[in-house]
Formats: structure tokens, C-alpha cells, sequence
């Protein structure tokens, strides 16, 4: 049985955290745990993970441990309490056993629940894989994961109207099952005057997808919790809609790929560098793509140039990227042209050459890119600056 153990601490100067220590020390060693290894939860706590002695095969747990001191020993009712509900409401973490024991003139409480880890932490540390899942599976993942921590928020604000709920990287956490946990044992201890938990949650929740690489959009809003939980629902269900469209486009064009169809090679290639209905796979869209690109498909063309200008899946070659960018422009492809521009005015191909960029800016304006036009007059007022 491995244990996290989390000590919270109130004020406390080092010699004191030290007697705390050693306390935890006996406890473990009374429970017949054995010490795993010691990191820190937050400033103020201790965590250790322990396992049982001599079981190898046994499930995973946490052990909280809150110290009170005299004066807040009224918490130790709301402790007791959110300990009784949690081993009944799945929305909270689930709870075996409470103990305590007097340290000085205050108390260490200890509770045994199931193995929740900070989510923060597991992004860190690269222990949550998502890998294999499609885009939109991740979007749904995240958006379980906050929604979860909203039911636990919506039930503790209804039913202990008295905690105000504080949320921070470190009261978020994931148990095993994957599903969204609050550590609320560690709030009771950690409550502010004033709070928006719906605005909290949601920068976090930014941070968790920009942790995990999700392309998403979670808004900074002002609103409460229920209602931040109600977006939360709406995402899950947009994003589900969509995986199912995605999983019926790749399965058609997979079809079409297969027989040889250019334009469902390059489809196929895209979901597969995009992460739509299948998981991420550069080199299966390169494979594609080269599919498409061989049967001259521009779209196609132009991707395999992108991959090598930056060398992905393929020895990166500027000059293997602009022959194929010249090959889709040869067929009237704007974007094709637009890049081509670019690749002379940036000078990638190792000078600039501002007449080639020109020509190619308005081969692109020819064929209705907007982008192109604008790029085409400010490059023609650099050139009458230099000149004037």
C-alpha cells in the first residue's frame, strides 16, 4: 500500500515542524508503513508516500495529516464532518479511517483516504499521458476534471455555507480513477475573506490545458460556480458531437484514401497531424500526405513543404520545400505563391531577394489572397522609403 502523506502546518518555525515530523515518523512506523520518500505538497506541508510492509500487491492511499492548534480546535467538528460525508459522496475523496493524537497544546489528525495526487504536480512530473487520445478526448478529459471539482465546490458550499471555499494549484487533485478531487481537509485550513472559486477555477483550469498542450478556450468570467460548471457541461457535450463528426470524416476518407483518392489522403493526413478522431501521429500524416502530394494535390504540397522548412518526420531542406511550394504554384495555389513570398523576403533560403518575394506576392494577389495584397504594398513602400 503506497500512502501520500500531507502535513499541514499553521504558523509553525522549524523546530516545531520538526517535532511534527518525528510525530509522523512514529505514526508511520506504529502503522507498520514503510517510508517511501518525502517531497513538499505547498509551503507548510510535508509529503511523504509510504507503503505497507511486506505487501507489494496492496491498492494505493493518502494520509492526510492536519495539526490544530488550541485555538482552532472548533475546526476539528467541521473535520469530523467533511470526513463522515466524504466515505458516502463520491464527489469528494473517499475516506477509510480518522485518528489523533495530542502534539503540545495542539492535536495531529490523521485520515486515511484513497491515493489522490495534486494535478499540478502530475503535469510536472509528466505522469498524466494523453497521447492516446484524440484532440477532442483531451478537450473532454479537462473538462471532467473541472466539472468533477465543481461538484464537490457547489455540494461543500451548500451544505457548509460557513467554509469559504479557497482553491489553489495544490487543493486540486486526481485519484486514480481520473476523476477530479478537491483536497477539502486542506481548505478547511485555508479559507479567505472573500473568494471567486468560478474565476479560480477557471485560470487554473487554463493553466492545466496549457500544461497538457489543449488547445482550448476556458473564459476568465466573473460568475459563480454553478454557472461555471454548466459551461463546463455544454464543452463536454460540443466536443463529443464533434468526435463523433471527426470519427465519421475519417472513416469515409479513410475508405477514398486507400483506393488512392488524393483529396482523402490529405484529409486523412491532416486528422492524423491535428488529432481529429485519431490520436496525434506526425509521422502517419507525413505518410498521407506524401500520398497526395506524389499525385500533385496542393494542399497537400504545401503541408509537405511546411514539414521540411522545420525538418518534421524528414531531414529538414528549404530547397526540398521550395520545389514543392513551386510545384502546388504551378497550379494557381495562393497560399502556395504567399509562401514562396515569404521564403525570399525572410531570406530562408539563405539571402532575401525582395523582386522574387514581389513576384510571388502578386502571383498570390492574382489568384484572390487578401493577405498577400497587404504584404505586396507595405514591401513596395519599404522598397520607396529605402530609395527616398
Amino acid at each position: 500500500m503506497s500512502i501520500n502523506i500531507c502535513i499541514k502546518i499553521r504558523g509553525s518555525n522549524m523546530e516545531f515542524q520538526y517535532l511534527l515530523e518525528q510525530k509522523t515518523m512514529d505514526y508511520i512506523q506504529n502503522k507498520n508503513l514503510e517510508l517511501v520518500e518525502k517531497s513538499m505538497w505547498n509551503s507548510g506541508a510535508i509529503v511523504y508516500t509510504v507503503k505497507k510492509s511486506g505487501d507489494n500487491f496492496a491498492g494505493f492511499y493518502s494520509l492526510i495529516a492536519i495539526y490544530l492548534e488550541e485555538k482552532d480546535f472548533k475546526l476539528q467538528a467541521e473535520i469530523y464532518n467533511l470526513y463522515n460525508d466524504s466515505r458516502f459522496n463520491e464527489d469528494l475523496i473517499q475516506c477509510e479511517t480518522i485518528e489523533e493524537e495530542i502534539v503540545d497544546n495542539g492535536k495531529l489528525i490523521y485520515i486515511i483516504t484513497e491515493n489522490v495526487n495534486s494535478i499540478i504536480d502530475m503535469i510536472l512530473d509528466g505522469k498524466i499521458i494523453l497521447s492516446n487520445k484524440t484532440e477532442e478526448q483531451k478537450k473532454i478529459c479537462l473538462f471532467n476534471l473541472l466539472a468533477d471539482i465543481c461538484d464537490t465546490i457547489v455540494y461543500v458550499k451548500n451544505k457548509y455555507s460557513n467554509l469559504n471555499i479557497y482553491i489553489n494549484n495544490e487543493e486540486l487533485c486526481i485519484n486514480e480513477n481520473g476523476k477530479g478531487k478537491l483536497l477539502l481537509f486542506d481548505l478547511v485550513k485555508n479559507q479567505m475573506a472573500t473568494n471567486n472559486e468560478a474565476y479560480e477555477l477557471a485560470y487554473i483550469g487554463k493553466n492545466i490545458a496549457k500544461g497538457l498542450n489543449i488547445d482550448v478556450n476556458i473564459p476568465l468570467l466573473e460568475e459563480n460556480i454553478e454557472m461555471f460548471r454548466q459551461f463546463c457541461l455544454r464543452e463536454i457535450k460540443s466536443c463529443e458531437k464533434e468526435e463523433e463528426k471527426n470519427k465519421n470524416k475519417y472513416e469515409n476518407n479513410l475508405k477514398k484514401a486507400k483506393k488512392g483518392d488524393k483529396k482523402a489522403q490529405y484529409i486523412v493526413g491532416y486528422m492524423y497531424e491535428h488529432g481529429k478522431a485519431v490520436p496525434r501521429s506526425m509521422s502517419k500524416a507525413k505518410y498521407w500526405y506524401e500520398k497526395s502530394a506524389t499525385k500533385k494535390y496542393t494542399k497537400a504540397l504545401n503541408n509537405m513543404a511546411y514539414f521540411y522548412q522545420k525538418g518534421i518526420q524528414v531531414d529538414k531542406s528549404i530547397e526540398k520545400a521550395e520545389e514543392l511550394l513551386k510545384i502546388s504554384a504551378k497550379q494557381k495555389d495562393s497560399v502556395a505563391c504567399l509562401n514562396l513570398a515569404i521564403m525570399y523576403q525572410t531570406g530562408k533560403k539563405g539571402k532575401v531577394d525582395i523582386e522574387q518575394a514581389l513576384y510571388w506576392y502578386k502571383k498570390a494577389m492574382k489568384y484572390g489572397d487578401k493577405v498577400a495584397e497587404r504584404m505586396y504594398k507595405r514591401l513596395i513602400m519599404q522598397k520607396a522609403n529605402e530609395k527616398g
